[in-house]
């Protein structure tokens, strides 16, 4: 039997949830749909549902680690990997891989991001069983495909061969990225793809191989990782290898067109917290449709908005609808709900002006 190992994916900014997300708090550290747990507490909790707390693992940016720790107190210091810069998913992955070989090279991996709510987290397990047994007995990497609700354009989709038996892990057809409209509304008409949930399990061996077929420059590159590891060598030979990596997703550089990639049909409940409008999905809501949170917030004639107040600071809304209305110690943020996508653009451009 392959122990099982965990790791959490803790290391983006979050940008696109300004103001209450920022690069010294970004989303995975905060409790954005009211749950009593940060991002990272929940997907920490998740994972202790698969295995033991001394065998997760949560990389983050280095500025981070300290307000990793101070989160997740039952993990030991080795637990956390830093990253001394963002290089995107698949670079992270291979260093965290290679973290867990060092320990167990017969490990079976479970890769789990930490921006996820999970509604239904007994049926969270539940439904990854078919895929650790999967992983642990075939030489593939599976990843979690999660059944359309709704024709989202922000989200991944898989295309997907059903089994006639109904075996729940099956063959991709294809994978797209952040579709049209239109291509998602025939997408979820269709009923013949997931969305990609970035879930993804495979025993280590098996990843590492991926990685030398698929992106060798980056694995010689890393290759002289597992030398150091554990050595006062460490934290500079990483910060220089990161400084060589180009930034890479690891759906561009591993999955797609890639027969040892398999998907799992499940569903679970989950939400990827990415936009403004995934926080307004899962929180509760009053009979206008508004989500609101704080104590001291008036709505007058305003319906389906999603509003957060700074504490007890008095707020005051109007005929408002369909608006985000966002107050933080960072900034306040104004924005009607179907502009979301504006806001990543436009605080560049206030950085470029600054």
């Amino acid at each position: 039997m392959h122990e099982l190992h965990a790791v959490i994916l803790a290391g983006g900014t979050g940008s696109r949830l300004w103001p209450l997300s920022s690069p010294d708090l970004p989303k995975q550290f905060l409790d954005v749909a009211g749950s009593g747990y940060s991002l990272v507490q929940a997907a920490f909790r998740r994972a202790r549902g698969f295995t033991r707390s001394e065998q997760i693992h949560v990389i983050t940016l280095e500025g981070w680690v300290d307000m990793a720790r101070a989160q997740l107190p039952d993990l030991p210091s080795s637990s956390f990997i830093s990253e001394p810069v963002r290089k995107n998913t698949a670079v992270a992955t291979l260093h965290a891989a290679l973290r867990v070989a060092h320990v167990n090279p017969e490990a079976l991996l479970l890769i789990l991001p930490s921006d996820h709510i999970v509604v239904d987290s007994f049926q969270f397990v539940h439904s990854l069983q078919p895929a650790l047994q999967h992983a642990a007995e075939h030489d593939e990497l599976v990843v979690a495909g999660v059944r359309v609700h709704q024709p989202d354009i922000h989200y991944g989709y898989i295309q997907y061969y059903p089994n006639a038996d109904g075996n729940p892990i099956c063959a991709v057809k294809t994978f797209t990225e952040n579709p049209t409209q239109e291509i998602a509304n025939a997408f979820y008409r269709s009923g013949d793809f997931l969305w990609y949930s970035g879930i993804k399990v495979a025993r280590v061996s098996v990843l590492l191989e991926l990685y030398r077929q698929h992106l060798p420059e980056l694995m010689q590159l890393f290759g002289e990782l597992p030398r150091v590891l554990g050595t006062e060598r460490e934290r500079e030979t990483v910060l220089r290898l990161y400084q060589q990596c180009v930034p890479m997703s690891f759906r561009q550089g591993i999955l797609y067109n890639n027969p040892k990639v398999k998907v799992l049909v499940s569903d679970f409940g989950w939400t990827d917290i990415t936009l403004w409008e995934e926080v307004y999905r899962v929180q509760s809501h009053d009979y206008l449709e508004n989500a609101v949170t704080g104590r001291n917030v008036a709505m007058h004639d305003s319906a389906q908005c999603l509003v957060m107040a700074r504490r007890d600071k008095p707020m005051v809304l109007i005929g408002l609808e369909g608006f985000i209305v966002i107050d933080s110690e960072h900034g306040l943020l104004v924005c009607p709900r179907n502009r979301q996508n504006e806001i990543r653009s436009i605080l560049s451009d206030m950085k470029r002006i600054k």
